[in-house]
């Protein structure tokens, strides 16, 4: 017969087989959704603008985080979004990817080894991932002389997932300990966007430039207490528009 303490300790070992797998599985089950949603909206885009005055614009360039401000969470942002006509006003959708830079910091690991120091600095990376889903209105602001059009852009439908790797660089666990170590911080929710932008004077295909501010997702971070949090990242982009109808004139 098996002690009580033998079979709490193999339920526990079949409990974390299970469960291990379910994590990954869920992981990879929010990948696949966010990159099927990806491609799928990515070819609805593409096909509508063919036979529309819609317009596609592809474009990246370079984001700042403005909520954790001791890490410097900085991104290359990857954005495509969809508008309803290529003139001043109209509906909006974009997507959005934002793929971080990484940032470094360190964290003490103490010890009670008499024969070693009694701490140590360990270094800790960070890389905080952002994809976001967004709908609004476009607001003509002005047209310049040049033809170039000035405009606002309210999107105040959003869904935001982030998902925050954090990683410690090899030291002595076995005589080392870290007080309350960051750990990943993974969650989604309801977010708010606006952007200010121009679009350069062009006939058919053209150039825009934009710079957008977000609103944190309303999402609970937990309990534990953690030194850093979800991020709202202050965005400027350079996007290049494409699919018009060439048999209008744009204005």
């Amino acid at each position: 017969m098996y002690s009580h303490r033998e079979t709490k300790q193999a339920a526990g070992f079949i409990c974390e087989g299970i469960l291990t797998p379910a994590k990954e599985k869920f992981s990879y089950l929010g990948f696949m959704i966010r990159n099927s949603t990806l491609i799928f909206l990515s070819i609805f885009i593409c096909i509508n603008s063919t036979y529309c005055q819609s317009y596609v614009g592809i474009g990246t360039g370079f984001s700042t985080d403005l909520e954790n401000p001791s890490y410097n969470f900085h991104y290359i942002p990857v954005a495509i979004q969809w508008k309803s006509s290529r003139y001043a006003g109209g509906f909006i959708l974009k997507i959005n990817e934002d793929i971080p830079l990484g940032a470094k910091a360190t964290d003490m690991a103490y010890t009670i080894n008499p024969s070693l120091p009694t701490s140590i600095e360990v270094q800790k990376n960070i890389r905080p991932y952002i994809f976001t889903l967004s709908a609004g209105f476009r607001i003509h602001l002005f047209t310049d002389k040049k033809k170039n059009i000035f405009y606002l852009d309210l999107m105040p439908f959003g869904l935001n997932g982030q998902n925050i790797h954090v990683t410690y660089a090899n030291y002595d666990k076995a005589n080392y300990n870290i007080l309350n170590p960051d750990e990943p911080l993974n969650g989604g929710g309801l977010y708010v966007s606006a952007a200010v932008g121009c679009r350069m004077s062009s006939k058919k295909s053209g150039w825009t430039m934009e710079l957008q501010v977000q609103s944190l997702p309303t999402a609970n971070v937990g309990d534990y207490a953690l030194s850093y949090g979800f991020c709202a990242p202050l965005q400027l982009t350079v996007q290049y528009d494409l699919f018009y109808n060439k048999n209008k004139k744009a204005k």
